[in-house]
């Protein structure tokens, strides 16, 4: 009887264990594929930040160049001799170019809950160049607002919008200047990071 309830226990325990150890493996199963859609998720994601900061990029090198010739050209005019000049004083200036950047894989991100699988200097310096993104578009908005409120048709409008045309393009060299650096910053460290993934 001792014998036969030994057995028994010993046979209990091993199935205990036996339900345990699948248990665990089970887990263990479940949280490498948590893992590998995690990474996966966190892969695209940056992925996809990269491109955006890429076009970013872009359309920041195409209109970096005009907004400097038109600041550059507004340093060296003279309001006095614009005054008795009959010439278009603007005639070199073809519009503002500062459109609005894109965000969206950035908000993503942040959203989804994604970025805080990012290291943290990632998401510091992403944070801080998106931080920027949003100055520059909201810049471009209070520049298209500023342009429209200007009477051009008047001698007196004229000097106002060449008056704002400089001050504006000051304004966007600095900030245009700080997203390429932001940009090329922020690259890198995506790179970085898509290589331990």
């Amino acid at each position: 009887m001792k014998n036969k309830i030994a057995t028994y226990f010993k046979y209990a325990i091993g199935e205990i264990l036996l339900v345990v150890v699948g248990i665990l493996i089970a887990l263990q199963i479940n949280n490498w594929n948590d893992n590998i859609k995690a990474q996966e998720a966190k892969f695209q994601i940056l992925t996809s930040i990269k491109k955006e900061i890429q076009a970013n990029k872009k359309h920041i090198e195409t209109v970096f160049p005009y907004h400097n010739m038109i600041r550059d050209t507004m340093n060296t005019l003279n309001p006095e001799t614009l005054k008795t000049t009959k010439t278009n004083a603007l005639s070199f200036w073809k519009g503002h170019r500062i459109f609005r950047l894109r965000t969206a894989s950035f908000q993503t991100a942040v959203q989804s809950g994604i970025m805080k699988d990012f290291s943290l200097e990632l998401s510091e310096s992403l944070n801080s160049l998106y931080t920027s993104v949003q100055f520059y578009n909201d810049f471009g908005q209070t520049v298209s607002n500023g342009i429209f409120e200007i009477n051009q048709t008047t001698e007196e409008g004229t000097l106002q919008m060449l008056s704002f045309v400089g001050m504006i393009m000051e304004d966007a060299h600095y900030a245009e200047s700080e997203l390429l650096k932001g940009f090329d910053a922020n690259l890198e460290e995506i790179d970085a990071e898509l290589n331990f993934l």
